[in-house]
């Protein structure tokens, strides 16, 4: 009987052993960076089977919303994601791919699309909330981004500016490498409220910036951007040139819709220079190139469709631009060109070549009347802009003022102090001097007692002199690292170490841009043990020699550089810091 029980029970421990073995292998699948819809299901219902294991569940809903989110199912995304939350705890960090920050911001993203505003507001005040209580300068960014984003679908662009402002200044202070994409959103902000040479400074910001990080589609894009703010102010030759720039990169890259987007652009450039061949050339490469299928594809043909009827327009062929025509009078997208006057100005064109005088005569009207209310928004944000200049102006020079008053008051202050200086400094000179009399008198009293001693002291001192030659020596530390990429750094150089997703950025003395590893922070920090880091953020930790000074919510290092420091780690810092741990 007790052979049976022993038997059984050695099944059950084998089993449970298997058990755990496959959901840390379902665990481990979660944290590849997978797009494909088919397969984060699969990976979903394996770690379903955990019923008792919440953090499981929580994992396993987190891949259904990507799934939803992959394959452009926002409302299933959303579903999962809220379900997601439901099994986790606030603020909980479980891997740097899926905590409940993540979860939390990908629900608020999925309730955007499908237009549910409030819902995912409430997502990411509750985001900013998280991110305040752990002084998370980078998820603080990432929540008041996203709800600029919601107020630009919402079109209310002079909210979103204020927000995508406050975003892009947290990022300048943490010299977050991503800010070329919140550049690119300020510049495309300004751009819909016509403020077309605020949007092309942006743009340009973009660009500057674009070399932080390593994909190449930023600076493509900022490329691209800039050339339409130019064509917007009329500076054609200039947008032609920052198109072929954007298209060499993406020839590179091998991105067909892009380069048929940048095709297009440099088509429609030519047509406002009224070069119809060179237009043609370039919109005949754009068809050539255009992808069978794909996310984007509808709207990319529309355009495509509209400069081939204004082509059609401009030889007087009204029936090479029919078919075009009729192919956009059907499109779902249809109200976006009756809201564009070139557009609506080519309609009238095509009635017109057809014979329709009345349909002709009523897109014309419908143009000049968008012509003049584009006129009255441009004239209304220059003079907002004229209006908040001077205001600025205003507020700098109270801002002089007060600049003043407080120079006077600290050059009062500073003759007091420099005169109270002088006070103590003779003062300390007298009492120095009869200081030095005194220790004189007393040293050659000591001088004499001093040669007594001597030769005892010798004497005693021999005794301990002998060095145990059998003590064995302290094992040294390693003086360089070795990373996966064959790269060796030498650890005192090493400043800091920044965790980013399945990466961490290794920052180095007299180098501009980091060594990047494959590996987690605590991987790093486990490898770095018996050296003297510091860790004082979950995506930083710091070598104590480089530390300059530690405030209440960052920390700066020799170099002037800043970086955050979370409630968890402040009082073991502030402790070793101030050398008393």
């Amino acid at each position: 009987m007790k052979r049976i029980l022993g038997a059984v029970l050695g099944l059950l421990v084998t089993y449970g052993a298997y058990a755990q073995g496959e959901k840390e292998k379902w665990v481990e699948a979660s944290l590849q960076d997978i797009r494909n819809p088919k397969v984060l299901d699969s990976i979903a219902q394996g770690l379903l089977q955990y019923t008792d294991d919440s953090v499981a569940l929580g994992r396993a809903y987190f891949l259904k919303g990507l799934a939803g989110t992959f394959s452009a199912n926002p409302t299933e995304a959303a579903k999962n994601f809220k379900k997601s939350l439901s099994h986790l705890k606030e603020g909980e960090h479980y891997d740097d791919r899926f905590n409940y920050e993540v979860v939390l911001k990908n629900l608020g993203i999925s309730y955007y699309r499908i237009r549910q505003f409030e819902s995912g507001d409430s997502s990411f005040h509750i985001l900013r909330r998280l991110a305040m209580e752990d002084q998370d300068s980078l998820q603080y960014a990432v929540a008041i981004k996203n709800m600029a984003n919601a107020l630009m679908m919402r079109e209310s662009y002079d909210s979103a500016v204020v927000l995508m402002k406050e975003t892009a200044l947290i990022q300048q202070r943490i010299d977050y490498q991503g800010i070329a994409l919140t550049y690119l959103s300020l510049g495309s902000l300004y751009g819909r409220i016509h403020q077309e040479e605020e949007a092309l400074r942006w743009f340009q910001k973009a660009l500057k910036n674009s070399n932080k990080v390593p994909d190449r589609n930023i600076e493509a894009r900022s490329y691209n951007n800039i050339a339409v703010a130019h064509r917007a102010l009329g500076n054609f030759d200039s947008a032609i040139y920052y198109l072929h720039k954007a298209l060499t990169i993406h020839q590179e890259m091998g991105s067909l819709f892009d380069q048929v987007e940048v095709l297009a652009n440099l088509s429609r450039n030519y047509s406002k220079l009224a070069a119809w061949d060179t237009a043609q050339v370039y919109l005949d490469s754009a068809y050539s190139l255009m992808p069978p299928r794909g996310r984007g594809r509808g709207r990319t043909l529309e355009n495509l469709w509209m400069l081939s009827l204004s082509m059609a327009n401009n030889k007087g062929d009204y029936e090479a631009g029919a078919p075009y025509f009729d192919s956009i009078r059907q499109s779902p997208n249809q109200n976006y060109f009756l809201n564009d006057p070139e557009y609506l100005e080519a309609f009238a064109h095509h009635f017109e070549l057809k014979g329709e005088a009345d349909s002709a005569l009523k897109y014309l009207r419908l143009s000049k009347q968008k012509q003049a209310e584009l006129g009255q928004k441009r004239d209304a944000a220059k003079i907002k802009q004229a209006s908040n200049e001077i205001e600025m102006a205003a507020l700098r020079g109270q801002q002089e003022e007060k600049v003043r008053s407080y120079k006077m008051a600290l050059m009062v202050v500073l003759v007091f102090l420099a005169l109270g200086s002088l006070i103590f400094w003779l003062s300390r000179k007298k009492a120095k001097r009869i200081t030095s009399e005194r220790e004189a008198e007393e040293a050659e009293a000591a001088r004499l007692s001093a040669e007594a001693l001597s030769n005892i002291t010798k004497l005693e001192s021999a005794k301990f002199s002998l060095i145990d030659e059998h003590q064995a020596p302290e094992p040294e530390l390693p003086s360089q690292l070795r990373l996966k990429s064959k790269a060796v750094i030498n650890i005192e150089d090493l400043i800091y170490l920044e965790s980013d997703g399945h990466y961490v950025n290794l920052f180095l003395k007299n180098r501009k841009n980091p060594e990047v590893e494959r590996s987690t922070l605590k991987a790093m920090e486990e490898q770095l043990s018996g050296h003297d880091f510091i860790r004082i953020h979950r995506s930083y930790l710091v070598q104590a020699s480089f530390l300059k000074a530690v405030y209440a919510t960052k920390v700066l290092l020799e170099d002037g550089k800043e970086l955050p420091v979370s409630r968890t780690y402040k009082e073991d810092l502030k402790k070793r810091f101030e050398g008393e741990a």
